[in-house]
């Protein structure tokens, strides 16, 4: 009757290590589609940036071709 208990604990803790990896495994691709969103806001915040200077531009021409 001990080796009946003793596998069931075994069991018990492979699945639990099974589990942890799996949860290990989920974690890391969160983490790291967190990253390329991150990089990715990024990369638009700097051509929101540069859209504003754009606009800012034209609208500066447009202000001096109305003027003369």
């Amino acid at each position: 009757m001990d080796e009946a208990g003793s596998d069931d604990e075994g069991s018990q803790q492979s699945g639990a290590g099974s589990s942890h990896r799996s949860f290990k495994g989920q974690l890391d691709k969160a983490l790291t589609a967190r990253h390329e969103a991150e990089a990715r806001v990024s990369t638009l915040e700097e051509k929101v940036k540069q859209f504003e200077a754009e606009n800012t531009q034209l609208k500066q021409k447009v202000i001096m071709s109305v003027m003369f």
